[in-house]
């Protein structure tokens, strides 16, 4: 299972809003934006920082993926995981 912002990209669309003015209003860098983008891990803080900029909550900005691909991958990670903690 996998986090999507595309919540968020939507949500600034609706706002008028560019990536960089986000940026610059919530102190959150380029290369962060960039992994909210991909749907790469952030810190929390940065979450925070963007839904008090946007007046808004976590789910209102990222979901849960429940991309196949993703649980292929869990799964193989977990079997990995329990022949090699034996």
């Amino acid at each position: 299972m996998g986090v999507s912002y595309n919540k968020l990209f939507k949500l600034l669309i609706d706002k008028n809003m560019k990536k960089g003015d986000l940026c610059e209003a919530a102190s959150v860098s380029p290369s962060s934006l960039a992994k909210l983008r991909n749907g790469e891990n952030v810190n929390t803080d940065i979450l925070v920082r963007i839904c008090k900029t946007l007046h808004c909550e976590p789910g209102d900005i990222m979901e849960l993926s429940h991309d196949e691909e993703l649980l292929a991958v869990a799964e193989r990670a977990g079997e990995y995981n329990a022949r090699n903690n034996n």
